[in-house]
């Protein structure tokens, strides 16, 4: 994950899943279930980082990881790059 801070007042976030995640159904699906949680922390106002163009890159599959699993790894994430 990368993050640019900017004086914007809004973020914008780009996914950028490798072919080795799986086939473009299997890419897709990983995009709308991060844009999902992503939304969700935006609602709750959770750790989010100010606005900015943040990049989150997948380079392995997350097919076997559940809901809960995705959102404390964004989370983690979030809060390092927030740093």
């Amino acid at each position: 994950m990368t993050f640019r801070p900017c004086d914007d007042s809004e973020s914008r976030v780009a996914f950028a899943v490798s072919r080795n995640v799986g086939t473009a159904v299997e890419r897709n699906r990983i995009r709308r279930r991060l844009r999902a949680i992503l939304q969700e922390l935006d609602r709750e106002s959770e750790t989010l980082p100010p606005p900015g163009d943040l990049l989150v890159r997948v380079t392995g599959p997350l097919e076997g990881w559940s809901h809960v699993e995705l959102r404390t790894t964004m989370i983690d994430l979030l809060l390092l790059v927030s740093k």
